[in-house]
């Protein structure tokens, strides 16, 4: 029972976030970028072609989300390499044969291991990178990739949008930078909003007592769906 009511409570410190403006410029291509792209936009077209729909993949002790809207679709996060052609079939199965945006919110082995696999596989017009490099073998692997096929990407600085048919997911920067002699990845997470109509959701990859205590100081509003880090 005690477990339960901490949860709870820290459920509901939890549920408030930190609504921002928005902000877009030009789109860069082959080298991830600080600089910020247009916004991914799916279209009128697809404004109207269904609800959001996510899909939380069973990728063990990690993370691989896919928002859907219509034929729009961004994959958030990417689990472990060696999930990767599980999750690439799944994709495929769903006929997915592109993919809108792909966001990586760290750069931990469960976050970014298969996304080298999948980028290059089922290919994303743009990907969303935390503002740094990290150490993680697999984050040099999608760097690579990013390099080698110039793929358009960027390093996450400021807030940024992405349209998903009616919904909107928001990207934010990390509250705390990467410190190379800490090595506090999960500190260094993304932040993601989304707002599909009167719903909204808060995933903070995987944020700790330093970045959720800044998150916390600065709240200023509630959500229905968190994902805890």
């Amino acid at each position: 029972r005690s477990f339960a009511a901490g949860t709870c409570l820290l459920l509901l410190v939890l549920l408030a976030g930190c609504g921002r403006t928005k902000k877009e410029t030009s789109k860069p291509q082959g080298q991830p970028s600080g600089e910020n792209p247009s916004v991914v936009s799916a279209g009128a077209d697809n404004a109207a072609a269904g609800d959001l729909e996510a899909v939380f993949f069973d990728v063990g002790k990690g993370d691989c989300i896919l928002f859907s809207s219509g034929d729009s679709h961004v994959l958030l996060d990417t689990g472990y390499q060696e999930t990767s052609d599980e999750i690439i079939a799944k994709l495929q199965d769903r006929d997915i044969s592109s993919l809108d945006a792909m966001i990586i919110t760290h750069y931990d082995k469960d976050h970014v291991g298969g996304a080298a696999r999948i980028a290059d596989e089922i290919p994303a017009e743009i990907i969303y990178l935390p503002d740094y490099e990290g150490e993680e073998e697999k984050c040099k692997d999608l760097l690579r990739l990013i390099r080698k096929e110039d793929l358009q990407a960027m390093r996450v600085s400021s807030r940024q949008e992405v349209k998903l048919g009616q919904a909107v997911i928001y990207i934010d920067p990390a509250l705390v930078p990467f410190d190379e002699e800490k090595k506090n990845d999960n500190d260094a997470s993304l932040l993601i909003e989304v707002f599909d109509g009167e719903d909204s959701w808060f995933l903070p990859g995987d944020i700790e007592e330093e970045a959720i205590s800044r998150w916390l100081s600065s709240a200023s509003r509630e959500y229905d769906i968190l994902k805890v880090p």
